[in-house]
């Protein structure tokens, strides 16, 4: 169980001919188990879901900000992608802080990838 979640960026129309290409978008799921370090590093009230709704420019900030509050943590850096022996997270403790680094991690490359994109969720 988690969030499933988007990030699209529509292409306007063509001034001339009217075509108008669909745009970018990108898919991402981050498991709920996660979602202690949104509510607590991005936005107390709204945690992951603060993201809907807003630009990809605009959440580029705060979710570099969170990096660096989760990087100040224990065990940032072991997650499921660089110690995939330890399991997915699930029930491994160890994993808690590196996972929601990871996946924050990226959230904000999309967010860069597609600046003038918009999150959209649930």
């Amino acid at each position: 169980m988690g969030y499933d979640f988007d990030i699209t960026e529509h292409f306007k129309p063509c001034k001339h001919c009217g075509r108008s290409d669909a745009g970018r978008s990108e898919s991402l799921y981050t498991s709920y188990n996660h979602s202690w370090a949104f509510y607590e590093y991005l936005n107390k009230k709204g945690g992951l879901r603060w993201l809907y709704g807003k630009s990809g420019i605009r959440t580029i900030e705060p979710l570099e900000t969170m990096l660096e509050c989760l990087e100040q943590l224990d065990r940032w850096s072991i997650n499921c992608e660089t110690n995939p022996e330890i399991g997915d997270g699930w029930n491994n403790v160890e994993l808690a802080v590196g996972n929601a680094h990871y996946f924050t991690k990226h959230i904000l490359e999309l967010a860069k990838k597609l600046p003038k994109g918009k999150w959209s969720g649930d």
